[in-house]
């Protein structure tokens, strides 16, 4: 699958295979979402093995952004992918530009977005899952 690379200002610079991008070097678009149930709580995924980061906990749901896809689209295509949600949701916060150097100090265009819905989870994709 192809994900676009992009500048420092997010501009589209052109594209790679994902698989691809992280030993390029290049940078590129992730999107994190954070899922709050009614009660205020914070769903948070442990990642798998096998997967980077194995064992760590992350946001509700993450994953990069395909080439011509806007993030939200993104976004709604992994809380559909990883959770089964795809309800209409109720964002409470703005998607917020965040940038993140890694440990190469490679730069990495993230935007988050915060939905609210009562979960219940099911996936494959999950390792465990917390509820805080």
């Amino acid at each position: 699958m192809l994900i676009d690379t992009v500048n420092k200002v997010d501009q589209v610079t052109g594209t790679i295979e994902k698989a691809a991008a992280l030993d390029a070097g290049v940078n590129f678009r992730v999107v994190h979402v954070f899922v709050f149930n009614d009660k205020g709580e914070l769903l948070i995924q442990q990642i798998p093995q096998g997967k980077r980061h194995a064992g760590m906990w992350g946001s509700s749901v993450a994953g990069y952004v395909y080439s011509g896809e806007s993030y939200e689209q993104a976004a709604l295509r992994r809380l559909r992918q990883e959770l089964g949600i795809d309800t209409p949701q109720r964002t409470i916060h703005t998607p917020m530009p965040l940038k993140d150097d890694d440990e190469r100090g490679r730069g990495r265009q993230i935007h988050s977005s915060f939905y609210y819905k009562d979960f219940i989870v099911a996936s494959a994709q999950l390792s465990g899952g917390r509820r805080d």
